[in-house]
């Protein structure tokens, strides 16, 4: 513990010397156990001397109780609060029965704790921000389908049903709530594997058209001997140019979502193939086709395992990441990270703490992310993590089971040449700029592969700022919300839109709403899933793809104010904003400044987002 008290006051020798208040104002520094912080009962001594000290610290807290072992000794009792965790409760006691009755405490962690978006569960209010409940609820659904799954008479059999989302490794922005499917989060990827054959097709599209009619099969036979709801869905934009991906998307009597994609061992055989087999030109694409693939299907599998160890390891990495991820999304960057890479950095602090202790708060850690972020010199610096470090205090047996997933030099090595070999080619981080490798990805580039310059360019700018406004301003009320609230003239335009409210829709308890109602309304599925959807998001994507290289759109991804309000805010890319030679197809709207030069014609382009926005905007500005 470290106490700080301003002892001086200043006042000009001329003037009287003003009188000043007796209340004094002291800054309380705590070391926090994240072991033993939020544990809500304190074991004393039983019926002995020692006893009566501690009647005598607690007072009236202390009472004589029995446990389930047996034993009956004197101990307190603590409830749990969803801002203000156990250890300022126990604070704030304290320091009333022993120091002054009427003590006011303020902590930052409050503010950050009330940061989190609280899920709209019974008794949210009163779970503490490292509760689980709602991701135990996730999980507990997935259990039954996979048991559901492994039974079904198919074929061939089902080996595997491995989880690949957010929601399943507990970092998900928002917590799973049931029937909350305006929430991004809402469906939970897993990976099916059957067992092997031979008869698999040779063809990546001959391939999805099997794994379509299996999938086909798994929905009749659930629709006919169980109450899931499912339904076929393409998708197009997992794997480049593989038009004929499906996915199966499940409703569970529960109320989660879940979304079964298929994997094969054709499918990476097929993709490397076809990287052997082409020429120099295709060369790059194609590796970067085969990058996304392994992604979604093989990479995200052995990230959800390794994460999911990891939280139940740090019980406080799950609420930072979660923060950190609002901060990203108030900021408008989490739409052009992938999950994975931002649950990577966020990890940074618990698995490297170097001088420091492991981050015991959830503000603690959060900090810890931003101060990281502003220092690293990614140009010059790779990321690689140990993911095999242990919280201080755990035992040596539960080290030594760990031991296997420890870094060794030879990787750590195979790591630093992967980096060093990939700014000789890219020293500037023109194409990637974080290099984030563990022990599952030594090429430290499978999550960060695709960020454009200028967004991981103003995610450290960002980092920067926000860590000279605390050391400038603290983290009082202001400085807080500061610290949450986009720099919207950073941006060449702005879109206002139509206000949207979805917060209850996504599993999101409203701080002005009553419990009841909202408990009541999230009983069942909406008569149309769809109309529950958040119609920006595909907007923004629609923008993206016709703009593609032209101009970067960013977006709140959550929609998750109790007004419904958003934005789209659109960056051009530098490179465009030059004067150059009319070509055909030049594939964006340019208009001519002298004999064959043109230059990118910004209200044209403008009147096309505007168009094709429609009535969903309501205001637009622009530089």
């Amino acid at each position: 513990m470290e106490l700080e008290r301003d002892l001086v006051n200043e006042f000009e020798i001329s003037k009287r010397k003003p009188h000043y208040s007796q209340d004094l104002h002291i800054k309380i520094g705590l070391v926090i156990d994240p072991q033993e912080a939020e544990k809500l009962v304190i074991k004393g001594p039983s019926e002995t001397e020692d006893s009566v000290q501690f009647r005598s610290f607690w007072g009236p807290k202390s009472s004589l109780r029995r446990f389930k072992d047996g034993t009956i000794v004197h101990s307190v009792i603590w409830s749990t609060d969803f801002k203000s965790p156990v250890v300022l409760a126990i604070l704030k006691y304290l320091l009333q029965r022993h120091v002054k009755e009427n003590i006011v405490l303020e902590s930052e962690i409050v503010r950050f704790n009330g940061l989190l978006p609280m899920p709209n569960l019974p008794s949210s209010t009163k779970q503490s921000t490292l509760s689980t409940v709602a991701f135990n609820g996730l999980r507990n659904s997935y259990d039954e389908l996979y048991r559901i799954l492994i039974k079904l008479e198919l074929p061939l059999a089902i080996k595997s049903v491995l989880p690949a989302s957010p929601g399943l490794r507990m970092t998900s922005q928002l917590q799973p709530v049931p029937f909350a499917v305006s929430s991004k989060d809402f469906y939970n990827d897993l990976v099916v594997q059957f067992e092997t054959s031979v008869k698999w097709p040779d063809e990546l599209s001959a391939l999805e058209k099997v794994k379509t009619a299996f999938l086909l099969k798994i929905q009749e036979i659930l629709s006919k001997e169980t109450a899931y709801e499912s339904h076929l869905e393409k998708d197009d934009e997992t794997v480049p140019y593989n038009f004929d991906i499906t996915t199966l998307n499940i409703l569970t009597p529960e109320g989660y979502g879940f979304r079964i994609r298929i994997l094969t061992e054709r499918d990476e055989v097929l993709y490397l193939r076809a990287i052997e087999n082409s020429s120099k030109e295709k060369r790059q694409a194609l590796e970067s086709i085969y990058l996304k693939f392994n992604r979604r299907y093989q990479g995200s599998v052995t990230h959800t395992r390794i994460i999911s160890s990891i939280a139940h390891r740090f019980q406080y990495y799950s609420p930072t990441v979660r923060l950190f991820k609002k901060w990203l999304d108030d900021q408008l960057l989490l739409s052009h990270f992938s999950e994975e890479l931002i649950e990577l950095i966020a990890l940074q602090p618990f698995v490297d703490p170097s001088q420091y202790n492991v981050p015991a708060g959830v503000s603690n850690g959060f900090l810890r992310i931003l101060f990281f972020i502003a220092h690293w010199n990614w140009k010059e610096e790779p990321l690689i993590m140990d993911m095999s470090k242990t919280p201080d205090g755990e035992d040596d047996s539960e080290i030594v089971s760990k031991l296997s997933d420890k870094l060794s030099v030879q990787a750590y090595q195979s790591m630093k040449s992967n980096f060093d070999v990939l700014r000789k080619q890219d020293p500037q981080g023109m194409k990637i700029q974080f290099f984030v490798a563990t022990k599952s990805d030594e090429s430290g580039i499978l999550w960060s592969h695709g960020i454009p310059l200028p967004i991981a360019a103003r995610l450290t700018a960002l980092s920067k700022v926000a860590v000279q406004l605390i050391n400038k301003s603290g983290l009082g009320e202001k400085s807080t919300r500061l610290l949450f609230t986009p720099s919207l003239g950073d941006y060449d335009f702005v879109l206002k839109l139509k206000t949207i409210p979805l917060a209850i829709s996504s599993g999101v308890l409203p701080g002005s709403s009553s419990f009841k109602n909202l408990i009541v309304d999230a009983q069942s599925y909406p008569k149309d899933i769809a109309t529950k959807f958040d119609p920006i998001a595909m907007l923004v994507k629609n923008l993206s793809s016709k703009l593609q290289g032209v101009v970067i759109f960013s977006t709140h991804t959550q929609t998750i104010s109790e007004s419904g309000e958003n934005i789209i805010t659109g960056l051009f890319v530098p490179s465009k904003m030059t004067q150059t030679k009319f070509k055909a197809q030049i594939g964006y709207n340019v208009k001519p400044v002298q004999k064959d030069d043109v230059v990118i014609n910004k209200d044209a382009i403008f009147a096309e987002i505007l168009q094709y926005a429609g009535d969903l905007v309501v205001g637009f500005e622009s530089k």
